[in-house]
């Protein structure tokens, strides 16, 4: 289990893939920048990949980060549906 990737990071990253911005992400989520630097920095390097070209001015996503994009979209949609799952089974008698 060690090394193995956050749920939130996960979430983390998808904003950033769908935002392309360090700013907007930090912005959307009420965090600051170096936050959200550090976690994807921590991401990378769970999984050993890199997932961003970073510029002064650009972020884009590399081949690997869209690999990761892609399955962290599919893992956060089924914790969604794990969730509104039990919800449900709370409310019959």
């Amino acid at each position: 289990m060690k090394n193995m990737p956050l749920l939130e990071d996960l979430r983390l990253f998808c904003q950033l893939a769908h935002k392309t911005s360090f700013v907007a992400t930090a912005l959307e989520l009420g965090v600051s920048k170096a936050v959200v630097s550090k976690r994807i920095g921590m991401l990378e390097a769970a999984l050993q990949v890199r997932l961003l070209h970073r510029t002064t001015r650009r972020v884009s996503i590399t081949d690997h980060g869209e690999i990761v994009r892609q399955w962290a979209q599919r893992i956060l949609e089924d914790v969604e549906q794990m969730r509104e799952a039990v919800a449900q089974s709370k409310l019959q008698p």
